[in-house]
Order: C-alpha cells, then structure tokens, then sequence
C-alpha cells in the first residue's frame, strides 16, 4: 500500500514538474494555466462560501456549537471549584510558614546582630557548648564582641560576610546579611587558625 502511495506521488510531482517546465518554454500554455488556476480559484471560493453556510444552517453545526458552550462552561464551573480549595491551601501554607510565636518575637529589623544570630541556628546548634544558658545571653556575647572588636579581630570575607575574633572567649562571630538569621557564632577548635583561615 506504501508503495503504490509512493509511486503515485512521484507520477504526480513528475506530472506537475513537466506541466511548470512546459509552461515556463511556452509562454501560451503558461498563460492558459494562470487563467485556468484563476477560474478554478474563483469556482473554489464560490463553493466554499456556499458549503459554509450550508454547514451553518445543519445540524452538525448546531451540535458543535452546543458541545463548544457546553465545554466552555464546564471548564468555567471546573475553575470555580479548584480556585476554592487552591486559595484555602495557600492561605494555609502562608500561615504555616510564619513562625507560631510570631506575636512575641521581636521585628527583625529592630534586632541586634547578636539577637538575630542567637535566635536563629546558633544557639540550637553551639549554644551550650560555648557556655550560655539562653539566647539573651548568647546575644548580648555577640553584640559585645561585635562592638569591641580591634580591627585585626575583624575580616570581611566573601559574599558580603564579615567575621570577628574574640581573644577572650575564643568565639568567633560570622555576620551574614544574606543568611536568614544573620550568620552565626561558635567556638571552633582550631581557636584563632579557623578565624585566621575564612576566606
């Protein structure tokens, strides 16, 4: 069946090849073809407005154009119903994602670096190690050694990030201004190497 296919379309391109070099060496024929092609595009659109609005006046017609309304509302009533559960479950992950104790917990921007850093990761994961009971008094740390800092105590590191060094305690302080909780604060075990090493 293929080949048969094939075969016809090649006797028609060859066909339609030497009717166009035909009619390109014989400028008569050439013209008989355009008036030929211009009548039978004429005839075309005729019957083409006719069958149009023949299919309009049918039953077809009218079948398609119920199914296209029909479709257009259920995809409307579909969309009413999915925007309901869709808004409930945004609200619920907004809600979700807002800490619980919200209300008691101070503005972010009115916070010290040492209170952001304390209440964020540092004092689950290096408070007590480093001696602190709270995080008030992780914070207070913090700010202390922040503030007190000379300045071979203080390297500006990539990415916007500053480190301070505290002799003292032998904690060293990270400030992150992209870090949710502002950076971090523990005492590493290589002392002021580890500070001496941040890059």
């Amino acid at each position: 069946m293929l080949k048969l296919r094939s075969l016809a379309l090649a006797i028609l391109a060859l066909a339609l090849l030497g009717t166009a070099g035909y009619a390109y060496r014989n400028p008569a024929f050439a013209a008989t073809c355009e008036a030929a092609c211009v009548k039978g595009s004429a005839w075309v659109q005729q019957h083409a407005a006719t069958a149009g609005s023949a299919f309009q006046k049918s039953k077809a017609y009218a079948s398609c154009k119920d199914g296209l309304s029909e479709s257009a509302s259920w995809r409307q009533s579909l969309s009413q119903k999915l925007a309901a559960p869709l808004a409930r479950t945004k609200q619920m992950l907004s809600s979700a994602s807002a800490p619980t104790d919200a209300q008691h917990r101070p503005q972010t921007s009115a916070l010290t670096a040492g209170q952001r850093i304390a209440n964020g990761h540092a004092f689950a994961k290096h408070g007590h190690a480093s001696g602190f009971a709270t995080q008030a008094q992780m914070a207070d740390q913090i700010d202390h050694i922040i503030h007190s800092a000379s300045p071979s105590n203080v390297k500006h590191l990539l990415r916007g990030r500053t480190a301070y060094w505290d002799e003292r305690t032998g904690m060293v302080v990270i400030v992150d201004p992209n870090a949710v909780d502002g950076g971090t604060s523990f005492k590493p075990d290589r002392g002021r190497r580890y500070f001496e090493a941040l890059r």
